[in-house]
């Protein structure tokens, strides 16, 4: 790599290539200076947030739903004390539902508190979660593969696909809401945790792992996605391999 250069490094087809003035990508674009990539970033996530919010705005004219809505927030009356210590017990002591999802219940009790009995901004606290985590997607690829543009259309699929809307205009599926904030955190962790091994690192992925799962007990497979992660792209399995894809990808933000 030139020396002189202080810009970020790509990574494609396994080599590190230098950004540049006189560069060009393979979309066909001459990259643009470091100090600039903030605010294509800081675009891409308002474009992300906006697109996000305006498909699912109308949401918050929604009311409960007669199937589950009652059970998880209208009729449970831990719920609807708002958020109080012997609510907080409860959630954790609770197989309600048939579910063990303490994160979810204080989260229904936060919204209950703020809220009231206005399922419209119920509706709508969904809506900021799945904005969040359409914005963990791309930061999530972005860290992984120092492409901006690729990472950001992957983040859009996920925040407009159809297969959200169950998820995101239904109160008592906050669960899903939740445990992807969770698992896409975790799963970001860990990927710093790959760049630079420590505890401390380690037990932050611990602890947002362990958050994804009182969010909701499907969580319990996201260590078999990190293991997929250590083979592709992270070649972290590789015997010889001293230096990771992380470790390259993380020069492309320094």
């Amino acid at each position: 790599m030139n020396k002189k250069s202080k810009l970020p490094l790509h990574i494609a087809g396994g080599k590190e290539t230098a950004f540049s003035s006189s560069s060009v990508t393979a979309f066909g674009s001459k990259q643009r200076p470091a100090s600039k990539w903030r605010f294509y970033y800081a675009l891409i996530c308002f474009g992300i947030v906006l697109c996000t919010v305006f498909s699912y705005w109308d949401t918050g004219t929604f009311e409960f739903l007669s199937y589950d809505d009652g059970d998880y927030v209208v009729h449970n009356k831990q719920v609807t004390q708002g958020l109080h210590p012997a609510g907080i017990v409860w959630a954790f002591t609770t197989m309600h539902s048939s579910n063990w999802h303490p994160v979810t219940w204080i989260s229904h009790m936060i919204d209950w508190q703020l809220f009231g009995n206005h399922p419209g901004k119920h509706h709508l606290m969904n809506v900021v979660l799945h904005s969040i985590n359409a914005l963990l997607v791309f930061l999530l690829l972005l860290y992984m593969t120092g492409f901006m543009w690729r990472s950001a259309m992957v983040a859009l699929l996920f925040a407009l696909h159809p297969v959200h809307i169950e998820s995101v205009a239904w109160i008592s599926e906050r669960k899903d809401m939740l445990s992807a904030l969770f698992w896409l955190s975790t799963t970001i962790a860990y990927i710093w945790y790959t760049r630079k091994a420590n505890w401390k690192r380690m037990l932050a992925v611990a602890g947002l792992f362990a958050l994804g799962l009182m969010s909701k007990p499907m969580v319990v497979t996201l260590p078999f996605t990190l293991l997929l992660l250590d083979c592709w792209p992270l070649n972290r399995l590789k015997s010889g391999n001293s230096v990771s894809f992380g470790k390259k990808v993380a020069k492309a933000h320094t």
